[in-house]
């Protein structure tokens, strides 16, 4: 973990004369401190946590060496910040999991107007500064999606969990212009296909939702949910059609990989259910609310403000605290897997030249895609009980009978990996494939990103030097964020 103290005020009571050399070295003692060791059980990898003021009383003598100094320095930092995760003063720590959920948390406070947090945010370089608007921070954040799209579905699906709790998509879909919509749903490879469905208003006939869509969307109870939520807010709903639908659609099926004619069944099909359910059995005429006495009139075309300050004044109450968005890390916990390494094969895919074969089959079905992740992890030995053969498909591993075209090319593409081993690295023990494979670690998924972490210990040269154990981020193809590291 890096540290960092934006400002260290600093009080030295002595009852002899303090000389700036000997101040300056007792300063530099406290630079020093050993960040991983401050955070070692107390902080995650990923984790970022912001304490607003942290007290911290020391004693020692005036001839006291600077080392034992800065190992002073080093416990004591550490027992203050362990306190302040055991206080109850939420209002002087910020804790977030990533960097996902402090954008997800941003957009969401943002969207009602709170910006208490600010402070936290220009440290993550989130926002320029702090004690900007809320419409500032917010075009700021939706700019930074925009240009992220790896961090775009991540941190909707936090939105989505979270609005049960605390209406967080609703403060979006109130707040943001359909301009912004529109970039972010068009930035991510899960959303970017029904968003352009959405686009070229491909809801006619050619286009009608299959009856397999529709009984794929009867079969998942979060669509039910959903349908449920829209039933309760059917104006509310109806004015947001278009993006609950494609939001919806992505939810229920990544759109990365699937053809614009697919894409617009399933849109369809969603956008179908979710007219049933408001009751829109006829074109939608959404009458204009005029705005209540100190409601923002913000027009759903108007562009976002970049810059401004909160209004000020005596009338202006502060809000009150808002529920935090739940803890999508805390719902997707780790499961032990023995076959870590199936997941170093996802980076070589489209070298291999399998995503051009699967563009150019149409007679294969819609989620031709995973089906051949998953004739690849049968093809390597991989249980079928095994965690990692849901990461290995995206997230979800599909059911259904497997296409014996995609049977016989996951075959031809692993015998192709089997002979790249014999010739890149013979010294591997034999089969080779499986030896890559059997790793053991610990593997957490959550829609849009996957974490697979190893023990350092099994770490293996060869591997290394073939350069399949790298940590391959950003998969568009999969929609999917693949972290790999070695703990």
């Amino acid at each position: 973990m890096s540290l960092a103290i934006d400002r260290l005020r600093t009080r030295f009571h002595s009852s002899l004369p303090l000389p700036a050399g000997r101040r300056d070295d007792w300063l530099g003692a406290f630079a020093a401190a050993d960040g991983d060791a401050l955070s070692a059980g107390l902080v995650g990898n990923d984790e970022w946590l912001f304490i607003a003021r942290l007290p911290v009383a020391m004693r020692w003598s005036f001839d006291t060496e600077v080392s034992a100094v800065g190992a002073q320095w080093q416990d004591e930092l550490r027992r203050a910040i362990a306190q302040a995760l055991a206080g109850e003063d939420d209002s002087l720590l910020i804790r977030y999991a990533s960097r996902r959920a402090a954008i997800a948390d941003m957009l969401y406070r943002s969207a009602l107007g709170e910006c208490s947090r600010q402070w936290a945010w220009q440290r993550m370089q989130l926002i320029a500064r702090a004690g900007c608007s809320a419409d500032a921070a917010l075009a700021a954040g939706i700019a930074l999606l925009a240009s992220e799209p790896q961090q775009v579905w991540p941190v909707m699906h936090r939105l989505l969990l979270g609005e049960r709790a605390t209406a967080a998509l609703s403060a979006l879909l109130r707040a943001l212009p359909a301009a912004a919509w529109s970039s972010l749903l068009a930035a991510s490879p899960r959303t970017a296909a029904y968003a352009s469905a959405v686009s070229a208003a491909k809801f006619s006939a050619s286009v009608a939702s299959s009856s397999e869509s529709a009984s794929a969307l009867a079969d998942d109870p979060a669509t039910r949910d959903w349908l449920s939520w829209a039933a309760t807010r059917a104006p509310f709903a109806a004015e947001h059609l278009d993006i609950l639908s494609v939001l919806l659609a992505a939810l229920r099926w990544p759109a990365a990989g699937t053809s614009a004619t697919v894409a617009g069944q399933r849109l369809a099909a969603v956008r179908a259910e979710l007219r049933a359910a408001i009751g829109a059995t006829e074109p939608l005429r959404l009458a204009v609310r005029t705005p209540t006495a100190g409601e923002a009139a913000r027009p759903a075309t108007a562009p976002l403000a970049v810059a401004g300050a909160e209004v000020a004044g005596s009338s202006v109450r502060p809000l009150p605290p808002l529920p935090e968005l739940p803890d999508v890390c805390a719902a997707s916990v780790w499961q032990e897997t023995g076959w870590g390494g199936l997941l170093f094969w996802l980076a070589r895919l489209p070298a291999s030249g399998a995503l051009t074969w699967l563009a150019e089959q149409p007679e294969l079905p819609a989620d031709a895609l995973p089906m051949l992740l998953r004739a690849l992890a049968d093809g390597l030995g991989v249980p079928a009980d095994e965690a990692v053969r849901r990461a290995f498909c995206g997230g979800e591993e599909p059911a259904g009978e497997m296409p014996p075209r995609l049977a016989e090319y996951a075959a031809t593409l692993a015998d192709a990996w089997a002979a790249w081993l014999a010739e890149a690295a013979p010294e591997l023990a034999i089969p080779r494939l499986p030896t890559v494979c059997r790793r053991r670690g610990r593997i957490r998924c959550e829609p849009g990103w996957i974490e697979l972490a190893l023990p350092l210990d099994s770490v293996d040269t060869s591997t290394r030097r073939l350069g399949l154990d790298l940590d391959p981020g950003w998969l568009p193809w999969l929609a999917c964020v693949l972290r790999i590291r070695y703990d």
